[in-house]
């Protein structure tokens, strides 16, 4: 959905004019916009339908998780949603009727299939994307670049610089600066969204004719592009599980979302490894899918936090010791280094001053941000050797590895 021009508004930090300590907005406490759905009977419908996906859901911060939550209470909502895998399964979009919330913070992934994704929005369709990945892997400009938009780690400042536009409501409550707020035109109460302030979104060109700040930056911004529009959120987390219960989290999806039809694309972790290069690396490829479907999921089940994983090639299948059996040294390397560099990107979204970090700094960032005892962080994470591995030895370093990056997807 278009929003009014200058519909979000960036505010500056609040203060209460009384004499009382300033006090913290609860993560349930109802707000009152005058919409067709207010934030009450959003969050009441959401509550509904957790509570209807049983207990399971809270714990699960998969993608999928969160696409079918979301897809549930748009269709309370009387918005038709369908959850799709492949970018191929794109609707034609009709002028304003369309919308797309691309599930993925994979930039690799974004980057292979902006052309696709641009020209769709030019058409007319609406995108809903995360800038939480901005850097890839490839000579290729980024959707951010493209459209001029920097992710930067976020200071005070940057909520000053539109905020001189829009004065705060007397009738706004006390809250948590931390929060973004976003205002809507002839409304007095601010919708509150529990972005991450690590970054701020920053608009070179001033395209963005919306946008929603809280006191460390902008945290989402809105543009034209063609016939259509593109909604950048900073990140992605206030959808996931349970957070999409909280503030008015569920309901800014049903805001940006009414009056179309709504496609939630999750890419399966196989599609997103192919469009960072694995077909180059058969071998490679054919190993972490094998790998991801199996191992993972064993020990998952059965490997409790008190004791250290260990795996036998009796709990793999013959073709994933096949695939083990087909690696070279430098294809074991590769294949480590590869999901090193995932667990580094993905703290990095969450610690902006991990990669200047010395080495045994990012360990303990690791440790914290994952709950992972520094020990196995330091299994994880060390240089992988020219050695060729033994097929349980190395089986056991990448189920390391996928706990480890797990463990760093629930982290909020």
């Amino acid at each position: 959905m278009c929003l009014t021009t200058h519909a979000l508004a960036a505010t500056p930090q609040q203060t209460v004019l009384n004499n009382r300590a300033q006090t913290q907005l609860p993560a349930d406490a109802p707000r009152l916009l005058k919409q067709m759905l207010n934030s009450e009977q959003a969050q009441h419908s959401i509550n509904v339908i957790l509570a209807e996906q049983g207990n399971a859901p809270k714990h699960d911060h998969s993608l999928l998780s969160a696409a079918q939550s979301m897809a549930a209470f748009l269709q309370v909502q009387e918005i038709n949603a369908v959850i799709r895998q492949d970018i191929s399964q794109l609707a034609t979009p009709s002028n304003g009727l369309h919308t797309l919330v691309l599930l993925s913070e994979d930039s690799d992934f974004i980057t292979q299939h902006q052309q696709e994704l641009l020209t769709w929005v030019r058409a007319g369709g609406h995108l809903i994307v995360s800038a939480a990945s901005q850097q890839h892997n490839g000579p290729a400009s980024s959707l951010l670049e493209v459209l001029n938009i920097s992710r930067q780690p976020a200071t005070a400042h940057h909520a000053q610089d539109n905020s001189a536009t829009t004065p705060i409501p007397l009738s706004a409550p006390a809250d948590m600066p931390s929060l973004t707020r976003l205002y809507l035109e002839n409304e007095q109460s601010p919708a509150y969204l529990a972005f991450s302030n690590h970054y701020h979104l920053e608009d070179h060109d001033n395209r963005a004719h919306a946008w929603a700040n809280s006191d460390k930056g902008t945290h989402l911004l809105q543009l034209l592009h063609g016939a259509g529009l593109i909604t950048l959120l900073s990140d992605l987390q206030l959808w996931h599980t349970p957070e999409i219960s909280q503030y008015d989290h569920a309901w800014l999806l049903w805001y940006l979302s009414q009056d179309t039809e709504v496609t939630l694309l999750t890419p399966p972790t196989s599609l997103i490894q192919q469009s960072t290069g694995w077909p180059k690396h058969t071998a490679l490829y054919s190993l972490l899918v094998l790998l991801l479907l199996g191992a993972a999921e064993y020990f998952r089940r059965r490997v409790t936090a008190s004791r250290t994983p260990h795996l036998s090639t009796h709990a793999l299948s013959k073709a994933q010791v096949q695939a083990l059996k087909k690696l070279s040294s430098s294809g074991q390397r590769n294949l480590i280094l590869t999901l090193q560099k995932e667990i580094q990107q993905r703290a990095q979204q969450y610690e902006p001053v991990f990669a200047d970090a010395l080495v045994a700094e990012q360990w303990h960032l690791l440790a914290q941000l994952s709950a992972l005892p520094l020990s196995f962080i330091a299994r994880c994470m060390q240089p992988p050797t020219a050695e060729t591995l033994r097929i349980q030895a190395l089986a056991q370093q990448i189920a390391h590895l996928r706990q480890l990056i797990n463990a760093l997807q629930r982290h909020t």
